[in-house]
């Protein structure tokens, strides 16, 4: 059956790799800490693995459109570097440090954060707040 919904799929991509580096952290240092860092990582299987991997989140993004819960007018590219990002910020800090703390305590909030940023908004919602707000003002007068 799978997991349905483009945020579901985002939640659980964020705590598959999070959770795939705290029991892989040697895999993680490679990656992020040597092979990122030089020049030479775009001609390498490496990225082309690193592609496919990201490719993953473009899916996502492009899907959460396509439901009609991630803007439209959001760029797609711009959208999945935010999520790379914050993601590999998280485990390269993790890396440096003591490692002793989980990875994946991270997630949830992570998540939400991300999806609140990419939520198409509810305008009947935001009309409802503005439309409040004016009726106490009016009825302050």
């Amino acid at each position: 059956m799978g997991i349905k919904g483009a945020f579901n799929k985002l939640r659980k991509f964020i705590w598959w790799w999070l959770n795939y580096i705290e029991k892989n952290p040697g895999y993680g240092s490679i990656v992020l800490l040597e092979l990122k860092a030089n020049k030479k990582f775009v001609s390498t299987e490496a990225y082309q693995a690193a592609r496919n991997f990201y490719k993953i989140v473009l899916d996502i993004i492009k899907e959460g459109q396509e439901e009609g819960a991630i803007k439209k007018e959001m760029n797609i590219f711009l959208a999945r570097t935010l999520c790379i990002g914050a993601i590999e910020h998280i485990v390269i800090r993790w890396l440096v440090k003591d490692r002793k703390y989980s990875l994946t305590q991270y997630a949830d909030d992570l998540t939400d954060l991300l999806i609140d940023s990419f939520k198409k908004q509810d305008l009947g919602t935001s009309k409802d707040v503005l439309f409040a707000a004016e009726d106490r003002f009016n009825a302050a007068d």
